[in-house]
């Protein structure tokens, strides 16, 4: 029988437990906290960008230079290229010393004789940049190009570069362009002090050179490039309906995430700042040095917006949101009013002859990620291949009473897997464990806690014992300190949170925080000395590295660039210590951080603008860093991926449980469908002895790539080793070379 105290007991106890709690709390608020590592001791002090300077007065061109015959100046040479410049349209075309060879910053008046758009689109056929402005307070876009009526445009040539100045009278707004040389082509700078808002006008968008090498209708033998996925074609000579979509403009790194107006869309996101275009014998690679964080990358084959084919990048200096005037209102879309003012470089790596082509571009792209130290020494010779093999602990459900974890892969059982590979003949056997903490994906917070259900900490270092003794090459630990359940309080979302554009915490439509990447790289490190006193020498990040984001919180406001910053950072200064880092899609800001990228991309987005999916990022890092497909009990078409991931360079890679995955249904858990050790064991040692033949190129750059009909292809390397694929007949050869 049930009985009730009397009122007045029950408020003293009532008192007596609300005076509990709170000096409970102030107990835990007065204990010594444990202070996280300064961004002074990682090497990361976030400092403010040093701008490319710009000259605020013309002093026109060389009196005595030298003209063509279409009215070209030159204005620049060194031992490979010179630059044209005409005067009254600002032009300009760069000419190739050894072959003769122009590129065109727009068409010639000749070819566009045939052209049908009029008006405006016309001009911008005909203009160096064009720009989008609206009125401060307004949303409503307009645009504008070089061929304004009230324009005005002063030269200056000094240090071996050309400055542009555009003066638009009417609009209030100045924007100056820079041109120079260097021995790989042209370079084209936007400093940001080069830009003058004098007026109401603002600027939003500027397309940087939209028809630089454009290539007529008449043009069939080339294609656009594009960095979708591992890299993406878009040919020329095919004929594209209404329906099937005719333009391709996608942001670099992903949308924002702080925007709360934008969304990311299906297609695979863009790793990497490079686009180009190949016209027979000639082609370019155009690398985005600086602004890349904000900025897209658009392509239009002809009979989109002209009968040309071209592509550009597009820099955004003003982003548009959506604003919430109340909680039941829709969002009103406004306009930021702060420019982003980062100075916007982009150079163009001009090619010719044999390396006019997707493979050139890439090895373009490779040559400048050596230079910027963003690749760094090339691996060293494997005698075996790699097994990258990711064991799933398991995850957290919800229940009456908060959560209860439920395990598929206790760290006994993974050191049963793991010996079990090792005696089948896995000599260099590397160990991701993911899916550990206490709380599985319900984990409220940043704290370090192992889950007790997969043996706790002390099992944890038992593990790792027991893969130093086996010869496990790397075994690391999973962490994602970057989207965060939200608790109930949402005390951490507050503190730690990022804030949207709006103001407000950001929160995803699953109800997640992101953190502020500050907090998130020094909970990295602190993670990073608990991971090693439990023995473990590897750690693998999810979402740092693949993700970048403006955090819009007045404190301390941090620009997409200072997310990519602190996260590439926390890489570097882990790798420097000796800690083994992966991660998964990885960008390339980052690359110079990781030994291994996980899941990179091996098709282009499955879209009818694509036309032919190319290892061109592939092409770019192998044989400085290793990199892995989808998993491969996780394939959608099984022996194509499989073929694929022998095409393009990449390690082979497993993600397994001990248990059935059907363990965690009702789990955060999501897309695992076939993982049991039990079933997939021997399908993983029969890829082991198939991937074995390339482990003798895994440290070797590639050289080449070809199609030679229509399901055969052929990856060649240094060493001249050719691997050959046979889609039709699901086979694979690999031949010469100096060990086959």
């Amino acid at each position: 029988m049930v009985k009730w105290l009397p009122h007045t007991n029950r408020s003293r106890w009532l008192l007596l437990a609300a005076v509990v709690v709170v000096v409970s709390a102030m107990l835990l608020f007065l204990l010594p906290q444990k202070r996280l590592p300064s961004l002074d001791s990682l090497g990361l002090e976030l400092a403010k960008p040093v701008l490319l300077p710009a000259w605020t007065e013309g002093g026109g061109l060389p009196k005595q230079a030298r003209s063509d015959q279409e009215g070209y100046r030159l204005v620049l040479e060194n031992q490979q290229f010179r630059l044209w410049l005409h005067p009254k349209t600002s032009q300009i075309a760069v000419e190739e010393l050894a072959t003769g060879l122009r590129w065109r910053s727009n068409p010639r008046e000749a070819d566009l004789a045939g052209e049908t758009v009029k008006g405006l689109l016309l001009t911008n056929l005909k203009s160096t940049f064009t720009f989008e402005y609206s009125k401060d307070g307004k949303t409503q876009r307009e645009i504008a190009n070089t061929m304004n009526k009230n324009l005005e445009v002063d030269y200056h040539v000094e240090e071996g570069m050309v400055q542009a100045t555009y003066r638009f009278t009417k609009l209030g707004l100045s924007i100056a362009i820079q041109y120079a040389l260097n021995e790989h082509g042209l370079v084209v700078r936007i400093p940001s002090d080069g830009i003058v808002e004098s007026g109401d006008r603002k600027l939003l968008t500027l397309n940087l050179l939209p028809y630089f090498g454009a290539a007529p209708v008449t043009s069939k033998e080339g294609y656009l490039f594009v960095p979708d996925g591992p890299g993406g074609l878009i040919y020329f000579n095919k004929e594209r309906t209404v329906t099937e979509g005719k333009r391709y403009s996608q942001p670099i790194y992903g949308f924002e995430t702080a925007n709360r107006i934008t969304s990311e869309s299906q297609r695979e996101l863009i790793s990497y700042p490079v686009f180009g275009l190949k016209d027979g014998e000639q082609a370019y690679a155009a690398i985005i040095d600086k602004g890349e964080m904000t900025a897209n990358i658009k392509a239009m084959p002809s009979g989109e917006v002209s009968t040309f084919h071209s592509a550009n990048v597009e820099f955004i200096y003003r982003q548009e949101y959506g604003q919430r005037m109340s909680r039941l209102s829709a969002p009103v879309s406004m306009i930021q009013k702060e420019r982003i003012e980062r100075d916007r470089v982009v150079e163009y790596r001009l090619l010719s002859g044999k390396s006019a082509g997707y493979v050139g571009m890439a090895q373009a792209y490779r040559t400048y990620l050596l230079e910027t130290q963003q690749l760094r020494e090339p691996l060293a010779p494997a005698k075996n291949m790699p097994l990258e093999l990711t064991l799933l602990g398991g995850n957290a459900r919800k229940t009456a009473f908060g959560t209860s974890f439920i395990p598929v892969t206790t760290f006994s059982q993974a050191s049963d897997i793991a010996k079990r590979f090792i005696e089948a003949g896995a000599a260099d056997l590397r160990v991701t464990y993911s899916g550990w903490q206490a709380k599985g994906d319900y984990q409220a917070d940043t704290a370090f806690t192992v889950a007790s259900e997969l043996g706790g900490s002390s099992g944890l270092s038992k593990l790792s014992e027991a893969f130093k003794e086996m010869g496990v090459t790397a075994f690391r630990l999973e962490a994602d300190l970057v989207s965060m359940i939200n608790s109930r309080t949402g005390a951490l979302a507050r503190a730690e949170g990022i804030r949207s554009i709006d103001g407000t915490v950001y929160y995803s439509n699953m109800g997640e925080f992101v953190l502020n990447p500050v907090k998130g790289v020094r909970q990295a490190d602190a993670w990073w000395t608990a991971m090693s006193r439990l023995g473990v020498d590897g750690i693998y990040f999810d979402q740092m590295g693949r993700r970048v984001f403006r955090d819009y919180n007045n404190d301390q406001p941090l620009e997409r660039e200072d997310t990519a910053y602190l996260y590439a950072g926390i890489f570097n200064h882990l790798k420097s210590e000796g800690v083994n880092v992966s991660a998964r899609r990885t960008n390339a800001y980052a690359l110079s951080g990781v030994d291994h990228i996980v899941n990179m991309p091996m098709s282009s987005s499955h879209d009818f603008i694509m036309d032919e999916t190319v290892p061109f990022l592939p092409m770019a890092v192998h044989g400085y860093v290793t990199y892995s497909g989808p998993p491969g009990n996780m394939r959608d078409l099984f022996e194509e991926e499989l073929l694929k991931a022998i095409e393009y360079g990449a390690i082979p890679s497993f993600l397994l449980t001990y248990e059935a995955p059907r363990l965690l249904k009702n789990t955060p858990t999501w897309g695992v469908y076939s993982s049991e050790f039990a079933v997939w064991e021997k399908r993983v040692q029969e890829e082991m002895a198939m991937f074995a033949q390339l482990a003798p190129v895994l440290n070797q750059e590639m050289i080449d790539h070809r199609r030679i009909s229509k399901d055969v292809y052929v990856t060649t390397y240094a060493d001249g080793t050719e691997v050959e694929v046979d889609y039709a007949s699901g086979t694979f050869k690999v031949r010469g070379g100096s060990v086959h």
